[in-house]
């Protein structure tokens, strides 16, 4: 599986900080998800990491 984060913010000009804050997801979770070093991530956080840029889920995983 991977996580499209960095492409997806990339695509929208947004900074890792910028979405941090937007989402209300601490930076430190933003940056292990851009960075596909995260061992889980909880479903409430897909779910604002879609709603901010405005995508769905399968813009940002793909298997």
């Amino acid at each position: 599986m991977k996580i499209l984060l960095s492409e997806l913010l990339e695509s929208k000009r947004m900074t890792q900080a910028e979405h941090a804050r937007l989402t209300q997801i601490r930076p430190s979770t933003v940056c292990g998800i851009y960075k596909n070093n995260c061992n889980f991530i909880k479903l409430e956080h897909i779910m604002r990491i879609c709603k901010v840029p405005d995508c769905g889920i399968e813009d940002l995983i793909i298997l």
